[in-house]
């Protein structure tokens, strides 16, 4: 694979890793306004973007861990979530 298919299947995995995160705050919100269609609907999101995640690994070669690991969305730095920049 070459290095700019490599970059771009983790500028995927990036991106991906963002609007998991934006779900999952989504789902906390509806929790607690007690949406459950909206809950369920994020869930659903969640899950495929964890199947896009799984699938975007072993076309990188990288661990799924690796790939489903949440990025700092602070700086987009791909240091783990939080890294206080």
């Amino acid at each position: 694979m070459s290095l700019e298919q490599r970059v771009s299947r983790l500028e995927q995995i990036i991106e991906l890793q963002q609007d998991k995160e934006t779900l999952r705050n989504w789902m906390g919100y509806c929790l607690k306004r007690e949406d459950w269609r909206g809950v369920m609907d994020a869930a659903a999101d969640i899950r495929e973007i964890v199947a896009k995640l799984e699938i975007l690994a072993e076309q990188s070669q990288l661990e799924p861990k690796e790939a489903a690991k949440s990025y700092c969305s602070d700086c987009n730095c791909g240091k783990a979530e939080g890294c206080g920049a």
